[in-house]
């Protein structure tokens, strides 16, 4: 009764308007269509006012829709009501909002065309070359994308785009990271964000929450329209990829007309898929945003696939001449995609991609080229060239090597990087382009690793690495440094701590607080919240600076949205900076986990705290296995290692100098103006075998082996400050020889001085770890005296002063202390035996290998 009465106070508003004829349709949920002869806007306001949350659509009889208007006009009489549906008026309606280019859109009219697994496929892939990826499950009646990413423990509990939707009637914006599952950054810097249904969230609900949802409704264009506002606004991604369900239906029709800038709709020749695409083409009718996926991928016969292509093919030609002969795509079978295991569909694709960077044609590549042109997404892979393997022709090398010496030298030193001249030096890691993504805020790494030389990178800025790291409207400014030290002394942090009640709540607010402080700064702001640092110091202790300061850094990440622009900032030297060891433990936790807090708070307002692996594992962080996903490890592999010496000849010769020494052959192109290393693991060993022999002697090693093991620390961990010092000393002794007899590699001397070589990289390297561990600088006397590389724990308790009095606590902790700094290792668990790293070994003066002591060689 309720219901008939507000119709008939609709049909009395119009009515009091005698000029004008209607037409009411009231639908099965008590909404209603109203089709007015004229468009009075005294009415229309007064319809909308009254009855706003009854009114489904108003239309006008001169509206250009004209099949919603006919079918309309079928259905209702001039001025008369009836109760029904107008049906799926989505699929016939103009677009009414503007579409979004970086949506595309899975469609198939019958099930089993392969488009859940083409969607997911292509997620993957463009996840892989580095691009942010959103997928949404809306195939509501047969969800599941998700599966085909993320196991069932890491889909259970997780709301998804149903839940989002019911929730919007809550609130205004829901927050969107309770939506989507996410993937862990990609080695090209690409994430991957799942929203599923909704489904995994709780099963026993999931058709109560398919009902609450009207999918002909404008609420639900509205809601959709923002849930896909939402996720460009927060991250930003390249494409977003809707798996649509499968027939026609009204939510469909939303999508493919008003939303998508890309749809894909997959058909096979099958007569049912033919009447299909009959009711779908002659619906949408705009063909250049549709592609038909021309669907095989269930026919494992190369013949039968041959024939189905081609019956399509004709169909197409036959009954819809118009439409473009290249939006006809294939989509052949391939068992991996019909029947696979998470990682085997993961492997295959990363096969897949790893072809496509030798530029050779991959799985689904024609649909990849025409995704990648309409949305930018292209992989561009660069071509290799072969080594040159001449012998060296007599010519003064002096020259070269002075210059070789010199920049390999100033590169060992701290002060690398502080002028742009530099930056041609920089190597870029192969997933170096991780550190960018605004998901990485902590970035772990062992002295001389790199961290020092991205936080000049950032702050300088240099605009040539910034460009290859796509840093576009982001700004980068320090958050710390030894310069911020000259203004927050000891004095500060002693009293910052006094008047912290609760410790690592009070210091988080304390960051903030300088958060806010450096960012008005940035932006020169005219009226700021804190003076100087004093003034921090002495406010930043109540809960409501903190509300404050949270006000205004919303209102800061608001403006900066707004002009499309980003601020970063970049803490280094927190291990000088808090030396103290309490200091330090307290202020750096507070740090990290007030940037854990707000990583997703403030869309424009990012940081990258650069910390030593071994100051963040002592830590007092809650859930520190949550920050996997937002932490990067900066290690070094044989193949950057390897490329960062030939990088660095490169940058630091000229194309004939190159050619000189016998080394064009490592750079990609003999474009002298774009000189690349090569990217090939075996091409970038024959080159450095260019530059010293294969092998040193005998059975000893080849000499990329011998980098990797004696450069490197008690972890495996090898540094390019320690390359650069072991690379400047290499030429360093070739230039002092009189006379070179070998020309077939460059460092000739090498073989005979590596022992004194590696001496001095090791004096080196023990000078940087005693300023890195000043607590562990007393147990080397300890090693000093037992006199051998390897060594067991008895013989290091007896090596301390009072042996007698060392527990083995201390023994323990003291061993510990030079594991956990990478010094010395564990040889053998069972015989407690240890083993001092070989690039510490030469400066303590240990003996190799005490196991041969005193043996005769055989004969």
């Amino acid at each position: 009764m309720k219901l008939l009465n507000i119709i008939k106070k609709i049909q009395e508003c119009i009515q009091k308007y005698p000029d004008i004829n209607y037409r009411i349709i009231n639908n099965t949920i008590g909404k209603n269509v109203i089709l007015l002869s004229l468009n009075d806007k005294n009415l229309i306001n007064e319809l909308k006012k009254s009855f706003n949350k009854h009114i489904q659509e108003i239309i006008i009889e001169t509206d250009e829709d004209e099949f919603l208007i006919n079918e309309i006009k079928s259905i209702c009489n001039e001025n008369q009501i009836v109760h029904r549906n107008v049906s799926y008026i989505k699929w016939h309606r103009k677009a009414t909002v503007k579409s979004f280019d970086n949506v595309i859109a899975g469609y198939s009219f019958k099930g089993g065309m392969g488009r859940s697994s083409t969607i997911a496929y292509l997620s993957y892939y463009y996840y892989l070359i580095g691009k942010k990826v959103a997928v949404l499950d809306c195939d509501f009646e047969a969800p599941g994308i998700a599966s085909m990413f993320f196991e069932r423990s890491e889909r259970n509990g997780k709301s998804g785009i149903l839940d989002y939707l019911v929730d919007l009637n809550m609130e205004d914006e829901p927050k969107l990271n309770d939506y989507f599952i996410q993937s862990e950054v990609s080695n090209s810097s690409g994430n991957l964000y799942i929203f599923p249904s909704g489904i995994n969230s709780d099963t026993t609900s999931y058709i109560d929450k398919i009902s609450k949802i009207d999918f002909n409704s404008t609420n639900y264009s509205n809601s959709f329209i923002k849930l896909l506002n939402h996720i460009n606004s927060t991250l930003k991604p390249d494409v977003i990829f809707i798996d649509l369900r499968a027939g026609i239906n009204e939510s469909n029709g939303l999508v493919l007309n008003d939303i998508s800038g890309t749809n894909l709709l997959f058909f096979n020749s099958e007569e049912q898929n033919e009447d299909g695409l009959n009711v779908v083409l002659n619906s949408i009718g705009n063909y250049e945003n549709n592609f038909i996926m021309n669907s095989t991928i269930r026919f494992s016969s190369s013949d039968v696939r041959s024939i189905k292509e081609k019956a399509l093919s004709n169909y197409l030609s036959d009954n819809f001449k118009a439409f473009p002969k290249d939006h006809i795509i294939p989509i052949p079978f391939h068992p991996i995609l019909l029947e696979s295991n998470i990682d085997d569909f993961k492997n295959f694709v990363s096969t897949q991609f790893e072809i496509s960077k030798a530029k050779k044609d991959t799985y689904l590549s024609s649909l990849i080229n025409v995704i990648g042109d309409r949305l930018n997404l292209k992989n561009n892979g660069l071509s290799l060239i072969k080594k040159n393997d001449e012998v060296i022709d007599e010519v003064n090398l002096d020259p070269i090597f002075k210059k070789l010496e010199n920049v390999f030298s100033r590169l060992t030193g701290t002060e690398q990087f502080k002028n742009d001249d530099d930056s041609k030096f920089f190597y870029l890691k192969e997933d170096l382009s991780k550190i960018v993504n605004e998901q990485i805020f902590l970035i772990l790494g062992a002295k001389g690793s790199g961290k020092s030389t991205l936080f000049e990178m950032f702050t300088k800025p240099h605009q040539a690495i910034l460009k290859k790291l796509n840093t576009k409207n982001n700004s980068y400014i320090a958050g710390f440094s030894k310069p911020i030290l000259n203004d927050l002394t000891q004095d500060h942090l002693s009293l910052i701590l006094q008047k912290s009640v609760n410790k690592i709540l009070d210091i988080k607010r304390f960051w903030k607080c300088l958060t806010l402080f450096q960012l008005e700064n940035q932006l020169q702001t005219t009226s700021k919240y804190f003076n100087d640092i004093n003034n921090i110091v002495e406010s930043f202790n109540t809960p409501e600076t903190g509300i404050s300061v949270d006000e205004r850094l919303k209102s800061i990440n608001i403006e900066l949205y707004q002009s499309d622009k980003s601020i970063t900032l970049v803490y280094d030297e927190l291990d000088i900076g808090f030396s103290d060891t309490e200091y330090r433990q307290i202020f750096i936790t507070a740090l990290v986990s007030y940037w854990q807090d707000n990583i997703y708070k403030f869309s424009q307002i990012r940081s990258k705290i650069l910390l030593r692996n071994d100051i963040f594992s002592t830590l007092s962080i809650e859930n520190k296995t949550h920050l996997d996903l937002n932490k990067y490890e900066l290690q070094w592999s044989e193949k950057e290692i390897l490329s960062l010496i030939l990088n660095t000849f490169i940058s630091a010769l000229s194309w004939d100098e190159l050619e000189a020494i016998n080394l064009s052959g490592i750079v990609k192109t003999k474009n002298p103006v774009k000189n690349e290393v090569l990217d090939d693991i075996d091409e970038i060993r024959a080159a450095m075998y260019l530059i010293f022999d294969r092998k040193l002697a005998g059975n000893r090693p080849s000499m990329d082996k011998w980098i990797m093991t004696r450069l490197a620390d008690a972890q495996g961990l090898i540094t390019p400050r320690v390359i650069y010092k072991f690379m400047s000393e290499s030429i360093k002794h070739e230039r002092a020889l009189s006379h070179r007899t070998n020309k077939k590699h460059l460092l000739t001397s090498f073989s005979k001085n590596n022992t004194s070589i590696l001496k001095k990289v090791s004096e080196h390297k023990l000078v940087e770890y005693r300023a890195e561990y000043p607590e562990c600088v007393d147990l080397f006397v300890n090693i000093q005296k037992i006199g051998q590389r390897t060594f067991s724990f008895e013989e290091f308790k007896k090596s301390y002063q009072t042996p007698n009095k060392a527990s083995t606590e201390t023994v323990l902790k003291g061993l510990n202390m030079l594991i956990n700094s990478g010094f010395i290792l564990i040889s053998d668990e069972r015989l407690k035996k240890y083993q001092v790293a070989y690039v510490y070994l030469y400066a303590l003066g240990l003996k190799i290998n005490r196991s041969n002591t005193g043996k005769k060689r055989k004969k």
